[in-house]
């Protein structure tokens, strides 16, 4: 990842989503996993995927959340073991798992690393 030391250990881990729409008015749960594709795939394949490697929920139809996620995680992204994140599947066919992100523009989500460094 660009501008993180090679050998810097992650400390902590946040990644920033907006939510733009969940079918519930109640919010829902957004299942977050992570991939290392290096260019977008023409077809969806799990191959490089590892679904589900944590969860957030939302309490409104729409919003931004800062989701803490685990330090290791945040570890593959600085090593570059893994590229981005993937979303869903969700564990059942429930609508409690079904909305959307904004991808773009000023509320595009952030992933937000802290580090330690020693030279």
């Amino acid at each position: 990842m660009s501008g993180i030391p090679s050998n810097a250990t992650v400390t902590d881990a946040k990644l920033i989503l907006n939510a733009s729409w969940w079918y519930n008015n109640s919010g829902g749960t957004a299942v977050i996993g992570t991939h290392n594709k290096t260019s977008e795939p023409s077809s969806w394949s799990s191959s490089g995927v590892n679904d589900d490697r944590f969860r957030a929920g939302w309490s409104s139809k729409t919003g931004s959340k800062t989701i803490d996620f685990s330090n290791s995680i945040g570890q593959e992204f600085a090593d570059g073991t893994a590229k981005g994140f993937a979303f869903g599947p969700g564990p059942s066919t429930s609508k409690e798992y079904y909305g959307a992100f904004v991808g773009a523009g000023s509320s595009r989500p952030v992933l937000k690393l802290s580090y330690k460094w020693f030279s």
